[in-house]
Parts: C-alpha cells; sequence; structure tokens
C-alpha cells in the first residue's frame, strides 16, 4: 500500500523515479520474475527473506514497515493460534509469503506447522483463501491488510499476525511440499 499512495502523491517523479507498480497474484511468480531479471525490485519483504536464507541472489534493501502485514483470520469458534492444533490453515501456495507468514505465527505460538495441523494450498488470493473458509474446506488463513477488516466484518476473528522472518525449517518442510501436505 505506500507503494501505491507514493505513486499516486507523485513521489516516485519527483525523484526522477520511473516507476511501474505491477500487482501479481502470487510471491512465487514475483520471486521467478525477479530472479529472471524481468523485474529490478519486489516488495515481498517475507518470501525474499526467505528466499535470500536459502542462498538465492536477492538483496534486502529496506523496509517499508516494522513488521509484517498479514493476519490471521479465522472461524468464530477458534480464539486463537493455539487453538488451530489439529485443524486446517489454508495459504496461496507453499513457499509464498502467506505461507512464510503462517508457518511464523503458528510456530511462534508453540505449534508444530509439520505435525500439529494440516497446511492447505488454496491457490488464488485473499478472496478464494477467505471463500475456502466461509466453505469450512479451511479453518484460517492469512490476509494482508486492509483485508482482515472486511474478514472481521463477515464475521470472522482475528486470530494474530503473521512474520516477516526467515523461515524458521526449510529442510523439514520440503518433503511436505512435495507431497502437497505438511501434517504428519
Amino acid at each position: 500500500m505506500p507503494y501505491v499512495v507514493a505513486n499516486e502523491k507523485g513521489f516516485f517523479d519527483k525523484e526522477n523515479l520511473k516507476v511501474q507498480l505491477i500487482t501479481f497474484r502470487g510471491t512465487n511468480l514475483m520471486l521467478t520474475a525477479l530472479l529472471a531479471g524481468e523485474l529490478d525490485y519486489a516488495t515481498i519483504l517475507p518470501f525474499l527473506t526467505g528466499a535470500a536464507s536459502r542462498g538465492l541472489p536477492v538483496r534486502i534493501l529496506g523496509a517499508v514497515t516494522k513488521s509484517s502485514s498479514y493476519f490471521m483470520v479465522a472461524r468464530p469458534e477458534i480464539e486463537n493460534v493455539k487453538a488451530l492444533r489439529g485443524k486446517k490453515l489454508g495459504i496461496n501456495s507453499f513457499g509464498s509469503s502467506a505461507d512464510y507468514a503462517a508457518y511464523a505465527a503458528v510456530s511462534r505460538s508453540g505449534i508444530d506447522a509439520n505435525r500439529d495441523l494440516t497446511i492447505v494450498a488454496i491457490g488464488g488470493g485473499t478472496a478464494e483463501r477467505l471463500a475456502a473458509v466461509v466453505s469450512g474446506s479451511i479453518d484460517a488463513t492469512v490476509v494482508t491488510s486492509p483485508a482482515e477488516y472486511a474478514a472481521e466484518k463477515e464475521g470472522f476473528v482475528g486470530a494474530g499476525t503473521g512474520s516477516a522472518g526467515p523461515h524458521p525449517d526449510h529442510r523439514d518442510r520440503s518433503d511436505a511440499e512435495k507431497n502437497g501436505k505438511r501434517s504428519r
């Protein structure tokens, strides 16, 4: 959101920067474009942090927020992140920013994302993940601000925030990613 506002207010033009904002549906696509040289800059800090920690050739130049912009929203009966034990948590795709944020949030709450819950790759964006919560396919998901306000108006509850930090354990996740499911 800060980049959109900066563009609309002409801040980039004032600095003689020629900026073209491109919206991607999925951070994996954005990283692929960045690595292929089709982009000069990307704004997916959680995902880039994880990519850098895995040795991919990306550099983090700065951040415009102090923490992740991800919020976890859940069915009304789920009061907090710890209540996700044994439940299904939806993300857009394995390895995405939403995946990193969800993994970090549940890990901080003492939940082992590889054993204590099922992480489901829904595909699509926020609207598709929220629809999956409504349908009962998943019990919770992560969304970026300001979608959490709309979700709360629909009766979802905020269960916590994500994290912009790197993924704590890439080795355990790789087998689960191949199988499309993380719980055992």
